[in-house]
Order: structure tokens, then sequence, then C-alpha cells
């Protein structure tokens, strides 16, 4: 289900470690839930391409969006996962919103530089004060990631959806294409710049697999994404069209936010989105603004529920040479990818770590590094993690605490 109903999702992965004489299983959890409110000048736009049957939905609203996923990692990177999230938004103005969706979705492992995925999900939407635009869907969805370089990577999916609406709907049963692509440049951790296009086709399912269109949207439009300190920043723009029969109608729009970290679980962020038929700026159906604050709370554990791990040092080494003189290691079983952060480039791009010789679990990361003493910690999967067994930490200002290493002359 293509929505910007969906909250931002935690993830609760379950990873095991084949082709080993002993099995490593990791449990890494997180939810979310985001409490808000707001106004919508045409709510159900998000969820109904062709625009609202009654009307647009506009006013008002209270929002709550809890999400939960989970997923069984294996080998060098397999995914079987399982998610589900919902939103809830209550309004004078439109009546009670109510999305709620599952998905289950299987990815490979690397195959060189590319992942190959697969999956379906289903839910329902209640449409509130305006019940024929509400419907239950069941899609699926294929995709594709190719990792072009180590900080750029492509992805490709395509989704089938099938709309079943009441008996008031024409037609009753919706079949929608979704093809979407996009071309991601990872800026170390202080974020990201994206390319991306989208297109969909709307049609009645009776027709067969491919239908006669009767609404196609097409966009295309530039994202970026950044952080400073405890800010983040995202702003998103598109230009594209939408042909409803034979007439086309070019649109144009955007999105942005700032979001303020209260501490390590608590967070802030406001929040725009709006889009325009330029051919009927004041009237047109697909035209819509929302702005929204909303107060998000998270948490997260990561625990090794396998077999005793393998003993490994992890404590920081530093030695007395000219280049390659520390070294720091984290335990990181099931992981995708792990990259080290700190003061040592004023917690900029940071480096990759690599599996430490002999070990599945193990990552670490070589540096050369001038006397001094430097906070760090490691971020696995993009989740931020504790180095462990420093000889020293140092808080971090988030109610949590950095490793420190200590390089002597």
């Amino acid at each position: 289900m293509r929505s910007g109903f969906a909250p931002l999702l935690g993830l609760l992965v379950i990873g095991t470690s084949a082709g080993r004489a002993r099995a490593d299983v990791t449990l890494v959890g997180s939810g979310q839930v985001a409490l808000g409110g707001g106004h919508d000048n045409n709510a159900l736009l998000q969820v109904v391409p062709a625009g609202a049957a009654n009307g647009a939905a506009r006013g008002w609203f209270a929002r709550a969006a809890p999400s939960v996923a989970g997923a069984l990692l294996w080998g060098d990177g397999h995914r079987l996962q399982l998610t589900y999230d919902a939103d809830f938004r209550g309004s004078n103005d439109f009546g009670l919103l109510m999305f709620n969706s599952g998905e289950l979705f299987y990815q490979t492992g690397r195959l060189g530089r590319v992942r190959l995925g697969a999956g379906f999900s289903g839910g329902a939407f209640a449409a509130g004060d305006y019940p024929d635009n509400g419907f239950a869907f069941a899609s699926g969805q294929l995709s594709v990631q190719v990792e072009l370089t180590e900080r750029l990577q492509l992805t490709a999916d395509a989704s089938p959806e099938w709309r079943f609406g009441n008996d008031n709907s024409d037609p009753e049963v919706e079949l929608i294409h979704w093809l979407d692509g996009r071309l991601t440049y990872q800026m170390g951790t202080r974020g990201s710049l994206g390319l991306w296009g989208t297109y969909l086709a709307l049609g009645d399912a009776d027709e067969g697999a491919f239908p006669s269109p009767l609404l196609q949207r097409t966009r295309g439009g530039l994202s970026a994404q950044v952080e400073f300190g405890q800010i983040g920043l995202w702003a998103s723009g598109f230009a594209g069209s939408r042909m409803l029969g034979d007439e086309t109608i070019p649109v144009a729009g955007g999105s942005g936010g700032v979001q303020y970290a209260l501490g390590e679980h608590f967070s802030v962020a406001a929040v725009f989105e709006g889009n325009i038929d330029l051919q009927t700026a004041t009237t047109g159906s697909g035209n819509r603004r929302q702005v929204a604050l909303v107060l998000i709370a998270n948490a997260g554990v990561r625990r090794s529920l396998g077999m005793k791990p393998e003993r490994v040092r992890l404590a920081p080494l530093v030695r007395d040479t000219p280049s390659n003189n520390v070294r720091v290691r984290v335990r990181a079983p099931g992981a995708e990818a792990v990259r080290l952060v700190g003061s040592f480039d004023d917690w900029g791009q940071g480096h990759t770590a690599h599996r430490a010789e002999g070990s599945e679990d193990v990552w670490e990361v070589w540096m050369t590094l001038p006397p001094g003493a430097y906070q760090y910690r490691f971020l696995v999967d993009g989740q931020p993690v504790e180095a462990p067994e420093a000889a020293r930490y140092a808080p971090d200002g988030f109610g949590g605490r950095n490793a420190v290493v200590d390089v002597q002359p």
C-alpha cells in the first residue's frame, strides 16, 4: 500500500548465521509511535489518487500512528520481514480516518552488488465521513537494489495493487500499477541526496492484468536529508503530470520538515506537504496542503540469543606504529552494514567497518590517529550502538555515552 499515512517504521530483527558450527541468533527490536496533529485541506488525496468522490476532506485533525516490524535474517543478509503499521486521524470536519496495513517481504543476500526482493501486503482504509472512498487492498512487490559504489545505490520497485471498494464504487475493484525508481547518494553520517521517479496507472480490474488506465500519474524529483547534531532536516520536490481520461494536467509539489531530538528516545518534528494542479491552482481535486506537528517516541534493543559467542577481544587496540595504529571493534551478529563515527573527523563521514578475520560477528576498523583523546561509536544497520570494552566513556549529550580511546604521544 503506497500511502502518506505510513509512518516511520521501527525494525525487529532476528538473525541467524548459517554455515557455521555454532548458531548465532540476534534480536534487534525497536518500536515507534507518533502523536500529534495539524491541518489538511485534502486529507484523502494521499490514499485516493483520483481525489475524493465527495469533494476534498479538509480540516484540523489529531493523529496517532504506531508501528512494529519483525524480520528473520540468515546467511549473508537474507531477510524475511513482517511489518504492521497503522495511522488514525480524527477530525470534527471529516470524521475518523483509519489506515491499517501488514506486509511480508523477502530480500535475498547480496548477489555481487545486487539484492532482489519480493513480498505482498494487505490492509484496509476507513474514510470517516466519506465512506464511498473506503477500501480493502492486497498488493505484491518486486524489488531490485544495486550498490553502484559504497555510497551510491539504485533501487527499483514494481507493485500491482488490487483495491476492493464498497458496492457504490466505480469500478468496484481497481487495479493500480506502481513503478518506482530511486538513486541515492549517502553523504556519510550527515545525510543523503536522492533522485527519484514514480509512475501510477489505475484501471478496472475486470479488464485483466493491464487494464486501460482511468488515471495515470507521473512524478520525478529530488530529495535531500541532512543532520546537524540534534537537528535533522529533509526536503523533497517534484514535477510531473496527472492524466484523467484524455486530459493531462501538469502538477508540482514537495514536502519537508525539521526534527529535533529531545533525547535518545524522543523527538519532535514539524512537517509540510503539498502539491498543486497547475491548470486548476485553486479548485483542482489534486491540490493538497498539509502541516503537522508530531511527538515521536521510540525504543530499541539488540541482544544475542544464540549460543555463547566466540571469544574475541573487543577492547580498543593502540599500537606504536606510524600507520594503522588504532583498532576498534564491535560485535554485531546478523548485521548488514557497520560504520564507525566519532570525533576523529568531527563526527563526519566516519569509516566503513569490515568483519574481523575469522569471525562473522565481530566488525572492526583500523585507522591512523595522531596523539589525543577521541570519542566514537558504531552505527549498525543505521542504528547507534555503544562501542564495547573501552577504557573509559564520556556523555554524548543525549542521555547516552560514547566510548573514548586515548592515543599517547
